[in-house]
């Protein structure tokens, strides 16, 4: 009967630490949302279509790999109006106070616009400071755009999150010890 007890809590526990291993592997992982299948079908640009049709060159996600709590990061996102017409790009919002986004030599706000011509570039700087206490980093600023196609497109940078000194223990050891 002990034995069965004790294998029970032996599942128990393995369940338990396999569910929480499992959960820190995947966290912020998520399956593909509508905006994510937009950008892949808007990938073929080669012919311009009727209309404002906005394009990010590299595309919207960047993963800026590994970086120290509380550094700080930018990347350069550059839109191209693939269309016949004017492309109207404004700030919608943003995920957090540390990340910013820069255009045109000024900060963008909510509400901040700027008007690319048929067949012209306009790069937008999204700069983050790395504030988490997660090992995961993810921050966003979405943009409003005439784009019929892409009315939202959302600028990501990403990436993992670390000390810049880690301690580690690999063992402990105990020697000599009485109990006087």
């Amino acid at each position: 009967m002990r034995i069965a007890i004790l294998a029970l809590i032996a599942l128990a526990v393995g369940v338990g630490i396999g569910t929480y291993i499992s959960s820190q592997e995947f966290q912020g992982e998520r399956l593909p949302s509508k905006m994510t299948l937009a950008v892949i079908a808007e990938r073929d640009v080669a012919a311009p279509s009727v209309g404002p049709k906005v394009f990010v060159e590299g595309g919207e996600i960047h993963n800026f790999g590994t970086m120290d709590r509380g550094a700080s990061g930018k990347h350069d996102f550059v839109f191209r109006n693939a269309g016949t017409d004017p492309l109207l790009v404004r700030m919608k919002d943003k995920t957090c106070t540390c990340t910013a986004a820069l255009g045109g030599g000024k900060e963008w706000e909510k509400g901040s616009q700027q008007t690319i011509p048929p067949g012209e570039t306009f790069t937008l700087t999204l700069s983050w400071v790395v504030k988490t206490a997660m090992r995961e980093f993810s921050q966003s600023a979405d943009f409003e755009t005439n784009d019929p196609r892409r009315d939202i497109i959302r600028l990501l940078v990403h990436g993992r999150a670390v000390e810049a000194i880690e301690w580690s223990s690999e063992s402990l050891r105990i020697l000599d010890v009485t109990a006087d």
